[in-house]
């Protein structure tokens, strides 16, 4: 959508530019309309960091967000995992409930700010190398299990299903055990240092436990027996009730078990751990998503939607017209009273698509 409005770009390279625009039209109309809103996500950073466009790109989200940010996808498993230890305790297991507005920066439903501010490091230089980095170990550790996917042809899908899901609990508890002891040899040889104890602080995996740990104190848990809770807790079936964990477990499954049977002869990009993160955090509180083609279909066949489910309406370019139809149909439920009130407050000028959005910059 940048290119398509951007007119350094020669969208004679694109096979849909028109496509591209009219979406960007569509939208930006809807916003402006205080209809919609396409929330930013750290994915808007991390998924662009390594083009040369980045800052472009990064405008066109921020103009489409109406002010309106997830939280970061970390942030956002931990909520799920300490609503979910509350609703253990409790037995009622609408205490695990998440809602979207638990899950965002910026208010939904009310009228957009007139203006937004934003601040901008060099993103690019602080992250460039680090996420290559990422991508490349990415690669090569899909590569591996590529190989063992290939191996199993016996398994189902529930099986992949199944094991994917625990997975999650297992790695976290291996990988928390790892540091600890690693901590213990150095405090024991006298070799710790404070960056060991910053590195173990800020690994995924502490983060997990304490949040699991401190979850359960509030429910009245003594502190010396909250450690043992967590490690247990992330070993049981308990945590199949994540709403992250089951759509990625959904997601690597299928991809593992089409693999299995000879129709994935290659192994998962990079980009699809990517999205796999992303759909696996936000989908439970989206609408509407618009996907790539691999990622639509995966979560619209019948596996997947016998083991999740989720209220949004999921999109690719395959189905792009009746994603198009989708926006005109919310256009069509503003009322006649909503419509005077936006042209008492803009003017005509919201009716007319910011397509000059790169112009002055």
């Amino acid at each position: 959508m940048m290119k398509s409005i951007n007119d350094e770009f020669d969208v004679n390279d694109d096979k849909s530019p028109n496509l591209w625009r009219a979406l960007f039209c569509k939208l930006d109309k809807l916003v402006r309309m205080q209809l919609i809103a396409c929330p930013t996500s750290s994915a808007h950073l991390t998924e662009s960091a390594l083009t040369p466009h980045f800052h472009l790109i990064l405008r066109m989200s921020e103009h489409l967000s109406s002010g309106v940010a997830f939280l970061d996808f970390e942030h956002i498993r931990n909520i799920q995992l300490a609503r979910l230890v509350r609703a253990t305790f409790s037995s009622n297991p609408q205490m695990k409930r998440v809602d979207t507005n638990d899950i965002i920066h910026g208010s939904l439903n009310c009228w957009e700010d007139v203006f937004h501010f934003s601040f901008r490091r060099d993103y690019i230089r602080d992250n460039h190398q680090k996420y290559r980095t990422q991508k490349l170990s990415a690669s090569a550790g899909l590569s591996k299990v590529h190989k063992r996917w290939e191996s199993e042809p016996e398994k189902g899908y529930r099986d992949w299903f199944i094991e994917e899901a625990k997975s999650f609990g297992t790695s976290i508890v291996n990988n928390y055990t790892r540091i600890c002891n690693e901590l213990l040899m150095k405090t024991t040889s006298g070799s710790v240092l404070p960056d060991d104890l910053l590195r173990i602080i800020n690994d995924y995996s502490h983060c997990v436990v304490e949040t699991i740990k401190q979850a359960a104190e509030r429910c009245g848990m003594q502190k010396e027996q909250s450690l043992r809770y967590a490690l247990d807790f992330l070993r049981s079936e308990t945590i199949l009730d994540l709403p992250f964990n089951r759509i990625a477990a959904s997601m690597w499954a299928k991809y593992a078990f089409e693999t299995s049977k000879k129709r994935k002869p290659k192994p998962p990009p990079s980009s699809f751990e990517e999205d796999v993160q992303v759909i696996s955090c936000l989908l439970p509180y989206c609408d509407a998503m618009f996907l790539d083609r691999e990622c639509c279909r995966f979560l619209t066949s019948a596996e997947v939607t016998d083991v999740i489910d989720f209220e949004a309406v999921l999109f690719s370019k395959k189905n792009y017209e009746a994603f198009m139809t989708y926006l005109d149909s919310i256009e069509n439920e503003a009322t006649e009273s909503h419509i005077s009130v936006l042209d008492e407050v803009y003017g005509d000028s919201w009716r007319e698509p910011y397509v000059t959005m790169y112009s002055n910059t």
